[in-house]
C-alpha cells in the first residue's frame, strides 16, 4: 500500500520556529505552522513578471483566453440559434435539441402524411384492377398479360383510319389501361 504523499513545503523554517511577521499577523497560525506552496504564490508571480520583463504574463494570458472562450460560446449558441430557426424548432428560452419530442413527433407525421399521398386509395385500386378486366386478387403476372392484351387493342396508331369517335374512345381507354398498370405496379 503505497504511503499518503505529503504536502511540499515552499521553504525551509528557520531552526528558533520564528516565522516571518506577515505570518504572525494572520489570526489562527502560529509562528511555527510551515506555509505550504501555494498559499502565498502572488510574490511568486511576482517575482515571475520581475524576471521576464514585464507585466503579468499569466493575467494577460488568462484574460486572452477567456475572451476567446466567450466568443467561441457565442459562436457556438449563435449558429444552434440559426439551425433551429431554420428548421422552424426555435422557441426562445430553450435551447435546441436533437431529440426534442416535439420535433420528432412533427416529422413522423410529415413522413406518414407523405407515405398516405404516395400511396393509392383502395377505390382506385379496385377501379384498376375493374379497368384491366381482371379480379381483385389477379397476380403481378396477370396484370402484365392483360395490360399488353388491352394496349394492343386499344393504341391509337391501330384506330388511325376510323371515325374521330371511335379514336377518342380507344385513346381514352388506352390512357385508362396504362394509368391502372403503373397504379397496380406501384403496389408491388
Amino acid at each position: 500500500m503505497p504511503k499518503p504523499s505529503r504536502p511540499r513545503w515552499r521553504r525551509a523554517r528557520p531552526a528558533d520556529g520564528a516565522g516571518t511577521a506577515e505570518q504572525a499577523d494572520r489570526p489562527g497560525t502560529t509562528r511555527s505552522d510551515p506555509e505550504p506552496v501555494g498559499a502565498g504564490d502572488e510574490d511568486l508571480l511576482c517575482s515571475l513578471a520581475d524576471v521576464l520583463g514585464g507585466p503579468d504574463p499569466h493575467g494577460e494570458h488568462a484574460e486572452r483566453y477567456s475572451a476567446w472562450a466567450e466568443r467561441l460560446r457565442e459562436k457556438r449558441r449563435s449558429a444552434r440559434q440559426t439551425i433551429a430557426e431554420a428548421d422552424g424548432t426555435h422557441r426562445p428560452g430553450r435551447t435546441h435539441s436533437y431529440w426534442d419530442p416535439a420535433q420528432v413527433y412533427r416529422e413522423s407525421k410529415r413522413v406518414e402524411q407523405q407515405a398516405a399521398l404516395e400511396r393509392p386509395a383502395p377505390t382506385d385500386i379496385h377501379a384498376a384492377y375493374a379497368a384491366l378486366e381482371l379480379p381483385a386478387d389477379a397476380t403481378m403476372e396477370q396484370v402484365e398479360a392483360q395490360y399488353r392484351r388491352l394496349v394492343k387493342r386499344h393504341h391509337p396508331d391501330r384506330h388511325r383510319h376510323a371515325p374521330e369517335d371511335v379514336q377518342a374512345f380507344h385513346a381514352e381507354r388506352f390512357r385508362i389501361v396504362s394509368d391502372a398498370r403503373a397504379l397496380l405496379h406501384k403496389l408491388d
